[in-house]
């Protein structure tokens, strides 16, 4: 019953549906139990990465510019990305 649970929570979520809606058609109390049952699926973590990867590309990493008057605090040459984002044998 357990793993029907886990899916059906997941499953909503994954087509948008708010939490707080999630929460009260499990009958849950608070948002904090009903994110236990939650799955967050490795595609989702990839798409949410991946929709940052323009930023993240080492090119971009080398040259960025200050962002909002920040002062620089580290550089980037030891960057090590994930095999997925690497865009060439350069970043091996």
């Amino acid at each position: 019953m357990d793993l029907l649970r886990h899916t059906f929570a997941t499953r909503l979520v994954e087509q948008k549906v708010p939490l707080t809606t999630v929460m009260e058609l499990m009958g849950h109390s608070a948002v904090s139990t009903t994110q236990r049952y939650v799955e967050v699926l490795k595609e989702e973590k990839r798409s949410a990465i991946e929709g940052l990867s323009g930023f993240l590309r080492p090119e971009s990493l080398f040259s960025a510019t200050r962002l909002n008057g920040a002062k620089a605090r580290m550089k980037f040459e030891d960057v090590r990305l994930p095999s997925w984002l690497q865009t060439g044998p350069e970043m091996a």
